[in-house]
């Protein structure tokens, strides 16, 4: 949730800040959050990302909004039946960065809910995440900088 709403804001609010970001269910557009969320849930929400009927503010800080701005790798990883943070959050930004040409994955994980309960997909997700950071930033990097 926040956490993967952090690494898209360092991608894409933050200049130079990550070699690569990974995010896993992930918020993209605030707005939307607030707009198919619990309506009780929304003073939860209020606190930590801003008013919600300040669309402007909402607007400049949703990594959705921002994807013109990323400079840093993505790579983004959502459970398919995540009912806190839904999957067209991930689906959105992946679609706004491949539109501004920027590098993304996508990885939908099949029959799994937020908090990833799944032991084996807990085990993809970090399995993915350190493939990814490892080719951007890692030996992966190294040695293809070393080529």
């Amino acid at each position: 949730s926040y956490g993967g709403y952090a690494a898209l804001a360092g991608a894409t609010l933050s200049e130079d800040l990550y070699a690569c970001a990974v995010s896993v269910n992930g918020i993209a557009n605030i707005g939307d959050l607030f707009d198919v969320r619990d309506p009780d849930s929304n003073a939860y929400w209020e606190t930590r990302v801003g008013d919600r009927h300040d669309r402007e503010a909402l607007r400049a800080a949703s990594p959705f909004h921002q994807a013109q701005h990323a400079y840093a790798p993505v790579l983004l990883i959502h459970a398919k039946d995540d009912v806190i943070v839904r999957i067209g959050q991930s689906r959105m930004m992946a679609r706004a960065l491949k539109a501004h040409g920027k590098e993304v994955e996508l990885v939908e994980l099949d029959g799994e809910d937020h908090w990833l309960s799944g032991a084996a997909t807990r085990t993809e997700m970090l399995r993915r995440s350190i493939a990814f950071v490892d080719r951007h930033i890692g030996a992966g990097a190294a040695a293809e900088a070393a080529e």
